[in-house]
C-alpha cells in the first residue's frame, strides 16, 4: 500500500485503515480494518537567523546567532542540496558562503538527536561579490632592517591599487597584518630566530584584487637586542624619583630594576614609554639602577648601572621665644616627597619623657 498523508490527527488515538472498492462501492468489514495508533513527535525549535559578515568583497562568513538547545545540533544546509547534511563542515560554528551574487540561500537546520526529527530551516541569502583578479602582482619584494623582533617590508607599487593586504606565516601558523596604502610596512612583534613568509596582494576599487606575492626571511637571535642608553634619574627627593632613558626603535617595553644597600632588588617589568616614577623609596639611601629592552619574546642584557641617593629628612629652622622651656616654638623641616607623614619626638632633658607629634606637613607647633 502506498503511503497516506492524514492531517489533524491526535496523539495516542487509534485510527483504522479500510479498503474501498470504487467500482462496486463495497468497503471491507470492520474486522478486516487495520488499526493504527498515532504517535506525534514535536519538531525541534527553529534556529535564529544566521549572522552574515559585513565585508564588501569576497566570500561572506555565516555564524550562529545563539546556542543550540540541549539535545539538539545545528547544521548548515545549502539550498538545492538533496537530503540533510551532517558532515563536519555542516556542523562547524561558521560557514563560508562563496557562491557569487545573491542567488544562493543558506539554512540552519535543527536536528533533535533523540527523535531524529529536523526543524524547518532558518535561511539567509547573502550578497557575495567575487570579482576576478584584475590587478598585477606586487614585484621586487624586499625585507630590510631585520632584527630579533621586527622587520621592514617593501615592494614596487601596483598600478590601480588603493591598498595592500598582508599576512605572515611561520611554524606558529598564519596571521593577518594590518592593511596598508603605501608600498612598505613595518612588521612588528616577531619572534627571535624564526623563519617567516610574508604574503602581499594588491586591492583596488570595486573589490578589485591581484595575485599574491611572497618573500621569506629569518629574524635575528635574542643576543642582538640591546638595552636603551641615556639612563638617568631626575626629581629625586626623600621617597620618590623619576627614571628616564632614550627609546630603542621598535622596542615595545622595558624592564627596570633597582637595588638598595641591603641587597634587595625590585623588578619592574613591561614599562612603556621613556620614563617611570619610582615610589616608596627610603630617605637618605643610595640605590643602583639598571634597565633592559623587552621585545615580548626577548629581554636584552642590563644596561650599565647608575646610582642615585634620596634626600635626607633634615630640620631647617626652629622659631622660638626668648625661653624655649616656657614659650611655644615651631619646628620646620624639608619635604622628602608627597604623601609622606612626619613624626616629631620631643624629649624632656630632665625626666626623659617623650612627646610625639605627627603631621603630613613640614612644620609642627610645640606648645610651651
Amino acid at each position: 500500500m502506498p503511503p497516506l498523508t492524514v492531517g489533524a490527527i491526535s496523539s495516542a488515538t487509534t485510527y483504522y485503515v479500510s479498503s474501498y472498492n470504487t467500482a462496486t462501492g463495497c468497503e471491507s468489514a470492520f474486522d478486516d480494518k487495520i488499526p493504527v495508533t498515532a504517535s506525534i513527535v514535536s519538531l525541534p525549535p527553529t534556529a535564529p537567523a544566521p549572522i552574515v559578515s559585513t565585508n564588501t568583497c569576497g566570500p561572506k562568513t555565516l555564524s550562529y546567532g545563539g546556542t543550540p538547545p540541549t539535545g539538539t545540533v545545528w547544521y548548515w544546509q545549502v539550498a538545492g542540496v538533496t537530503g540533510e547534511d551532517t558532515s563536519p563542515t555542516a556542523a562547524a560554528a561558521t560557514y563560508t558562503a562563496s557562491a557569487n551574487g545573491a542567488t544562493t540561500s543558506y539554512y540552519i537546520g535543527t536536528l533533535n538527536t533523540s527523535t531524529g526529527c529536523w526543524s524547518v530551516g532558518t535561511s539567509v541569502t547573502p550578497s557575495v561579490n567575487n570579482p576576478p583578479a584584475t590587478l598585477a602582482q606586487p614585484t621586487n619584494l624586499t625585507i630590510t632592517n631585520i632584527s630579533a623582533f621586527n622587520a621592514t617590508a617593501g615592494w614596487v607599487s601596483v598600478s590601480g591599487a588603493t591598498g595592500y593586504n598582508l599576512s605572515l606565516s611561520s611554524i606558529n601558523g598564519t596571521v593577518g597584518l594590518p592593511s596598508v596604502t603605501s608600498n612598505s610596512s613595518i612588521i612588528p612583534a616577531l619572534q627571535a630566530s624564526t623563519s617567516y613568509t610574508l604574503t602581499i596582494s594588491a586591492t583596488g576599487d570595486n573589490c578589485a584584487y591581484g595575485s599574491p606575492a611572497t618573500i621569506s626571511f629569518t629574524t635575528l637571535p635574542c643576543s642582538t637586542v640591546t638595552p636603551p642608553t641615556g639612563l638617568s634619574v631626575t626629581s629625586v627627593n626623600g621617597t620618590t624619583a623619576t627614571v628616564n632613558w632614550a627609546a630603542v626603535t621598535g622596542i615595545p617595553s622595558y624592564n627596570l630594576s633597582y637595588t638598595g644597600p641591603d641587597g634587595t632588588t625590585v623588578q619592574i617589568p613591561g614599562v612603556s614609554g621613556t620614563s617611570y616614577p619610582l615610589t616608596g623609596l627610603s630617605t637618605s639611601t643610595t640605590y643602583s639602577l639598571t634597565i633592559a629592552s623587552n621585545t615580548g619574546s626577548c629581554v636584552s642584557g642590563n644596561s650599565s648601572p647608575i646610582t642615585f641617593t634620596t634626600n635626607a629628612c633634615q630640620l631647617t629652622a626652629i622659631s622660638s621665644g626668648s625661653n624655649p622651656a616656657t614659650t611655644s616654638f615651631v619646628v620646620f623641616w624639608n619635604s622628602v616627597g608627597s604623601g609622606v607623614t612626619y613624626t616629631v619626638t620631643l624629649t624632656d632633658p630632665y625626666t626623659h619623657a617623650q612627646t610625639t607629634y605627627t603631621t603630613p606637613g613640614t612644620s609642627v607647633s610645640i606648645p610651651g
